[in-house]
């Protein structure tokens, strides 16, 4: 037609708005991309820990092998001129560590969404709540699940009983931990005490009302040995640990939301219908103590089933991976029943 040869010429080539199309939508895609280490609670032990020098996990792996020498066994020895050189082998393990996973679910209705900030409130929570469970799990005295759970560091500790309140009782507690630390070749020892027990230690006077402690508590060290101070330690026990024989990993967690799910609407705080595993003190779920939604009528009592859809609801599913162990035996040593 009459003047229509250039009109595909004019017309400016328009396209869909995408993810990754920078000018045209890429930037209302929100990311997350900090692992929860750096979001993890100021009283976080674990982000302490890594701070002190605990070797980071790459967690982009579900399985890693840190191979590890056995000491002891290539060692020069003293020789006559003309005698035969001794022929010695040395001898490697490894540690092998599976990435394990923390996760929990909560719902919460439509209309609370629509007028409150509930969603971001509620992962801002769960970020606290977890990180202060993460260090429970982390200085427990529970043995390794297999496939569920590592082993606290508490449960292949060195342990003893303190030897009471006063001064030189405080000192002989002092003196057995850093003897400890001496005994396992410790590169980075590291203290884990609660607050109280930091308080405790900087009122102890001597005889004339000196402060023994008070000025070097203040530094963050003792016996020029670093300190972490957390509300989430034990209140009773004084922890050592060698930092660089833990070898820490906490990934990026996965926070989804659904509102088209039918959930089991079941815990783990041990009170029937509940999610459980056999014994021990720190909760956590295998699959013989799930309940699923099939399971819920055949639980006593029976356990509520909830279709968010039908009740226009929202879930907000929370995984976190992670992993620890240590790279070596009798790094972590502990003084209980402590109440300076």
């Amino acid at each position: 037609y009459p003047g229509e040869a250039n009109r595909l010429r004019r017309k400016a080539a328009t396209e869909t708005a995408t993810t990754t199309k920078p000018g045209w939508a890429s930037e209302l895609v929100p990311g997350m991309q900090l692992g929860i280490i750096d979001e993890l609670d100021h009283d976080s032990i674990a982000r302490a820990l890594v701070d002190a020098g605990a070797r980071s996990v790459p967690m982009g792996a579900d399985r890693v092998v840190i191979p590890r020498r056995v000491r002891g066994n290539l060692n020069a020895e003293f020789r006559q001129e003309g005698a035969t050189t001794p022929v010695l082998q040395g001898a490697f393990g490894s540690m092998t560590m599976n990435r394990y996973y923390m996760s929990m679910i909560t719902a919460f209705s439509s209309e609370l969404n629509e007028v409150s900030d509930i969603a971001d409130i509620l992962r801002g929570a769960v970020v606290e709540d977890t990180s202060e469970a993460l260090d429970g799990y982390l200085l427990d005295a529970e043995n390794g699940v297999a496939g569920v759970r590592p082993p606290g560091l508490l449960a292949d500790a060195i342990t003893t009983p303190s030897a009471g309140t006063d001064l030189d009782s405080v000192l002989t507690d002092w003196r057995w931990l850093l003897h400890e630390f001496t005994k396992m070749r410790a590169r980075t020892p590291v203290v884990i005490l609660h607050p109280l027990l930091v308080s405790g230690l900087a009122m102890i006077t001597t005889g004339v009302g000196a402060f023994v402690f008070r000025d070097e508590v203040r530094t963050g060290r003792l016996f020029d040995t670093p300190l972490i101070f957390s509300a989430n330690a034990p209140i009773d026990t004084m922890i050592g640990i060698d930092a660089d024989a833990l070898h820490l990993g906490v990934g990026v967690p996965s926070i989804d939301f659904a509102s088209q799910a039918t959930l089991a609407m079941v815990n783990s705080d041990g009170v029937a219908p509940t999610m459980s595993h056999a014994g021990g003190a720190t909760p956590h779920v295998d699959t013989d103590g799930s309940i699923a939604v099939s399971d819920a009528a055949d639980t006593v009592p029976a356990s509520e089933v909830r279709s968010l859809f039908q009740s226009n609801e929202w879930a907000l599913r929370y995984d976190l991976p992670t992993v620890w162990g240590m790279s070596k035996p009798n790094a972590v040593a502990a003084v209980t029943g402590v109440s300076w």
